[in-house]
């Protein structure tokens, strides 16, 4: 078992690192999963632009050669 090779003594100090890694890697996790939904957010935002020009341009196109 673990606590034979660390023995008692140091085993909580051992746990508790261990426990701050944990902590520290969800921290990441949630950041970098934050950071995914920020940038496609990001995307999602460029992409509606370009479609509302483009829909702009259209109806521009189609209103000069009616006239």
């Amino acid at each position: 078992m673990l606590w034979v090779v660390i023995g008692r003594k140091n085993a909580s100090f051992w746990k508790k690192i261990l426990e701050l890694e944990i902590e520290k890697l969800k921290r990441q996790k949630a950041h970098n999963h934050q950071s995914k939904k920020d940038e496609l957010s990001d995307l999602t935002d460029t992409a509606i632009e370009a479609a509302s020009i483009a829909a702009g341009s259209a109806a521009g196109v189609a209103t000069s050669s009616r006239l």
